[in-house]
């Protein structure tokens, strides 16, 4: 007897999970969360550039997907669409609270170096230096 194998993330289309949640199915946000959660959260921190208030945009657009089920028009986009659209506003919102003047941002590390022209100080630094 041969097992069938588990379901993957993506083995309904979309438009399957609007009309479940329209109908108040409760485990089917998991569905879309665990399908499209991380690229939500990746709208957002790309955005707020700060990990509580990107998690905190997906929560919101995952309670914001609930609500407007019953009205989701497939003609204005896809569910990715219409996630990501909202993420993006949602995220604006939170913009305010997020980078401040002054914050000290995280830099990604990259394999390839960026070479800018370099000029010597005005002033000796002191009786040495390092330039990175």
């Amino acid at each position: 007897m041969a097992l069938a194998p588990p379901p993957s993330r993506y083995d309904v289309p979309d438009g399957w999970l609007i009309k479940r949640l329209a109908r108040g199915d409760p485990g089917i946000l998991d569905r879309i969360r665990a399908r499209y959660g991380l690229a939500v959260y990746a709208i957002a921190y790309g955005e707020l550039m700060d990990p509580r208030s990107s998690a905190a945009v997906v929560d919101e657009t995952m309670a914001e997907c609930a609500r407007t089920a019953r009205v989701h028009d497939r003609g204005q986009g896809s569910l990715y669409e219409h996630l990501a659209a909202t993420a993006r506003r949602l995220s604006g919102a939170h913009g305010s609270a997020g980078i401040q003047e002054g914050d000290v941002l995280p830099v990604p590390v990259t394999t390839h170096v960026v070479r800018e022209r370099w000029t010597p100080p005005a002033q000796p630094i002191g009786s040495w230096s390092i330039v990175i």
